[in-house]
This record gives C-alpha cells, sequence and structure tokens, in this order.
C-alpha cells in the first residue's frame, strides 16, 4: 500500500526541552523509525525529527508550539494516493507549503508563500517525469519529500546513521524511563570484538550509504562485507538482529557473492558440532566461558543473554563469510562463490 506517515523537523532544537514542550516522553531506541509507531532523532547539522509511521504527529499544534524561536518544517506523506506536502514554521505560524496532489496536478505542485529555493528539484524531477513516456511513475511526488531532505537531512524512503528514540505520550507522574542499556553494552563488548577481526563503522565511511548508525564494513581478501544490524530496546523488549553481505569487489557497486541474516528462531546445534569453525570464532567474541561449570548460574539478566547470542551470531557469521561453513544460526539467501 505504501508509505503512510507524517515527520516534524526543528532546528537547532533542545531534545528534552522540546519533547517537554510537546508533551512527549522517550521510552527506548531503536536502530529505524519504522521500529516504533513514534520517534525521534538527531540529525547532523543540528535538527530533530520526529516521526509517525501511522500519521499520529498532530503538526499544526506541535508546528506551531515548536516554531516560536525555531524554523520547522513539517511533512506529510500518503504513497497510496501519491499525495505529499511539506510546510516552513516561523514564529507559530506556516511561512510557505509545496504541495503534491495528483487530483489537483498530476505533474506539478502547488505553491504557497516563499520556500527555499527548489527550481533545480523541480527540473530533474519533471525531466524524469518526460522521459516517462507511460506515465507509470508520478515523480513529481517527490517534490516535497526532496526539498525536506534538502533542508534537515531526513527521507522516509533512506536510512541514515542515527539512532531513534521511541517516544509515547507523556502521562502525569509517569516515571522516567531507565536509559537504554545497549548503546553501553554494544560499544563496550561487541564494537570491540569486531574491530578486531577489523570491522568499521559504516559511518565513518564516506563511500558507504544506506547504512544504519551502527552498522560495520570491512575489506577482506580484497572483498567488501558489510553487516547490517536492527535493533530495539524498549523496556523489557529486546531485540538484536544480523544481516550480512559479501562483494565480489573492494567498493560497494560489486556484485552479490555472499548473504543472508540470522535468525530469529534458532534450533539447538547438532551433536558433534561443538568443534565447529563458528564456534571456535565464538570463543573470540565471548565475555563468559564456553562451557560454565555447573556451580556457574546462568546470566538471568536479559541483556547479558541477549549480548551471548549476539556473539555467537556474529561468529556464526564470521564463518560464513569467511569459509563458507553454515551454521542452523543462519538464514542464506545467496552463495554463489
Amino acid at each position: 500500500m505504501g508509505a503512510r506517515l507524517n515527520w516534524l523537523a526543528v532546528e537547532s532544537a533542545d531534545t528534552s526541552e522540546l519533547l517537554t514542550r510537546l508533551g512527549l516522553a522517550a521510552r527506548g531506541i531503536a536502530s529505524e523509525e519504522s521500529g516504533a509507531p513514534l520517534a525521534c532523532a538527531e540529525f547532523p547539522g543540528g535538527w530533530l525529527v520526529l516521526v509517525s509511521t501511522d500519521m499520529g504527529l498532530d503538526l499544526d499544534r506541535m508546528s506551531a508550539s515548536a516554531s516560536a524561536e525555531s524554523l520547522v518544517l513539517a511533512c506529510e506523506i500518503e504513497e497510496h494516493v501519491m499525495v505529499s506536502r511539506l510546510r516552513g514554521f516561523r514564529g507559530g505560524a506556516q511561512v510557505w507549503s509545496i504541495t503534491h496532489d495528483p487530483d489537483v496536478d498530476p505533474h506539478g505542485a502547488s505553491v504557497e508563500g516563499e520556500p527555499p529555493p527548489f527550481a533545480d528539484l523541480r527540473a530533474t524531477l519533471a525531466a524524469e517525469q518526460a522521459k516517462d513516456a507511460d506515465g507509470e511513475v508520478d515523480y513529481m511526488f517527490d517534490l516535497p519529500v526532496r526539498l525536506g531532505q534538502r533542508l534537515c537531512g531526513y527521507a522516509h524512503d533512506e536510512i541514515m546513521p542515527v539512532v531513534w528514540t521511541i517516544l509515547e505520550p507523556a502521562r502525569r507522574k509517569q516515571e522516567a524511563a531507565p536509559p537504554p542499556r545497549l548503546p553501553e553494552v554494544f560499544g563496550s563488548e561487541i564494537l570491540p570484538r569486531l574491530a578486531a577481526s577489523g570491522w568499521t563503522l559504516a559511518s565513518q565511511n564516506p563511500a558507504i550509504r544506506g547504512r544504519r548508525a551502527w552498522d560495520v564494513v570491512r575489506v577482506a581478501n580484497g572483498r567488501l562485507e558489510a553487516l547490517a544490524f536492527r535493533f530495539r530496546e524498549n523496556g523489557a523488549d529486546l531485540q538484536f538482529e544480523t544481516s550480512f553481505v559479501m562483494l565480489d569487489g573492494p567498493t560497494p557497486g560489486g556484485k552479490v557473492v555472499r548473504a543472508g541474516e540470522t535468525r530469529p528462531v534458532r534450533p539447538a546445534p547438532a551433536a558433534g558440532a561443538g568443534g565447529s569453525l563458528w564456534r571456535r570464532i565464538a570463543d573470540r567474541f565471548r565475555t563468559e566461558p564456553a562451557e560454565p561449570s555447573a556451580l556457574t548460574p546462568a546470566p538471568t539478566d536479559p541483556l547479558a543473554e541477549l549480548v551471548l547470542r549476539v556473539q555467537e551470531d556474529l561468529a556464526a557469521v564470521e564463518a560464513f563469510l569467511s569459509s563458507g561453513e553454515r551454521s542452523p544460526r543462519l538464514q542464506i539467501n545467496r552463495d554463489v562463490d
């Protein structure tokens, strides 16, 4: 059916103060805005972006409140009817808007006020529309979307290297949610072990696009490899899954050789599997002994259990990428090496 969402971007916002003013409270984190009905993230350039994946933001009220001292962008996207609108607010009031509605103008956009310059965007999209002889693609739908992206950095159809904060409406006498622990654990337990195997954060490589905040890449044996992490922590709800890809060359334009993802539900290992390559690699990722004694209690902290599982998942991925050894922990989508 396509995306149906709205978002708000506030320039140079104090995140805590703005959320309080808007009646919102932080509850957890996620790798993508789609990980929660309502989420926010701080973008490079000083923009705070709030996104509702079910059109749950009251844009008129929130924009008026948030724009008292800042520039505010408010966007609505309805892909199932190909309607998009971007508005700018200052001093508590709307000062400009750009709207694409195919029922009003199939290949154009209506403009009110004086938005930032966008003639180049419009010309590019119009040229693409002219080349589409069948008229099956509505290119001008992207005009408000791409202008919003140019201004604040956010676009609903691109992955960005930011961590999203899960939001909920603030309730009276609501206890503050404890800060998420997953970021600290990732930085202290998982990332150092990845770095020891040659992985670096994809966000530090300008040639790598479309990666999340914690995704990592490396070049091994002349081939680019990438790990993409989907994660979520919202109270007791803990998720962390990994997808992986190997290309046939050292640059992002290479052909996919191996690809897959970790399985959310994993069967018990077969007898004798303890000596496999991925089990041996797992020893490098463990923070607990591989076979604790009967006197050692099993971890009761769900986050500790998650970390142990992730470490073994990553060991299985390492073994597959380096030697092709398959593990029941992995869903293999491509292996043509």
